[in-house]
């Protein structure tokens, strides 16, 4: 089994736990990722103590840098999730986590009463509602880069607004 999330809220939450107000120079893991692979990008990639990665930059960088592959965070889940020779019986989704896992929990058998208990939520990036942080033109972007994502898992193409 594995679990994959909205293409749009997973970037979000990228974005938010690892770049956001963090100063563009080396010394932090996901920013010496973004220095090491901004050639690739635009070149007008900001850079520097002063600077920081705005949502729509990163995720323009997210999306320029697919075919390297520098991080898993944004990279397409549908490559993640392929592993040859073990196929996968379940494909749940974070969005509906305790539903999903409970289908695992079952199937693995054990006391009823642990199948039923709630997994605390962790590593909760602290953000706005998703939906919030698109344009129309940046979630037309995420459609096309992660389309193959959209399609395989089965999440709705198109931003709707809360």
């Amino acid at each position: 089994f594995t679990f994959v999330r909205n293409p749009y809220a997973r970037l979000v939450s990228t974005w938010a736990d690892k770049f956001r107000d963090k100063p563009l120079v080396p010394g932090d893991r996901f920013i010496d990722r973004y220095l090491r692979h901004r050639s690739v990008s635009d070149r007008a990639q900001p850079i520097g103590p002063d600077r920081t990665l705005s949502f729509a930059r990163f995720v323009m960088f997210a999306i320029e840098t697919l075919d390297d592959r520098p991080d898993p965070h944004w990279q397409l889940q549908s490559e993640l999730t392929g592993v040859a020779g073990l196929p996968l019986d379940l494909v749940g989704k974070v969005e509906n986590f305790a539903q999903d896992f409970r289908l695992v929990l079952n199937h693995a058998g054990g006391p009823a009463a642990q199948r039923l208990l709630t997994l605390p939520v962790s590593n909760v990036s602290q953000h706005g509602p998703w939906r919030g942080f698109y344009t129309a033109e940046l979630a037309e972007r995420v459609h096309r880069a992660y389309s193959d994502d959209f399609f395989r898992f089965g999440y709705a193409t198109r931003l709707e607004k809360a």
